[in-house]
């Protein structure tokens, strides 16, 4: 099987505990799990790719990719990307979505300009914050 391990030389976040491998095609058929099923955070992804350039689609393929704390998003009862380790990034979105009864959210990794280039395996899809529950 091929598959690429995403170590911090390539872009890991120190959080990263083990090693994140995950082959292309997995990936990419992540990222199309995205396109073809959450379409309000397909069309934020790209929404907030064209003011916040490629750092956007870093963070969704990272997410998408196993690492904690840079993508997470729900729709429709679909999910994508890793969840956020940060207590109070869960306990704000669980309360969002109680209170004001969200059908979807999206969270993205605050420090979108400080993410390393990922190298272009399997396409170039994802997305940050915005929407009706995004950080």
């Amino acid at each position: 099987m091929d598959t690429r391990t995403l170590n911090q030389a390539e872009g890991a976040s120190p959080q990263s505990v083990a090693p994140i491998q995950i082959s292309p095609q997995e990936l990419a058929d992540r990222l199309d799990h995205i396109k073809r099923n959450m379409p309000q955070t397909y069309e934020l992804i790209v929404k907030k790719a064209e003011t916040e350039g490629n750092a956007v689609f870093r963070a969704v393929r990272l997410g998408c990719m196993g690492e904690a704390n840079r993508f997470w998003a729900m729709e429709a009862g679909h999910f994508a990307g890793t969840p956020f380790e940060m207590k109070t990034v869960q306990d704000e979105i669980a309360w969002g979505m109680v209170n004001f009864g969200t059908t979807w959210a999206v969270v993205f990794d605050l420090d979108l300009d400080k993410l390393p280039p990922v190298r272009k395996e399997a396409g170039n899809d994802g997305g940050r914050g915005g929407g009706d529950g995004s950080h």
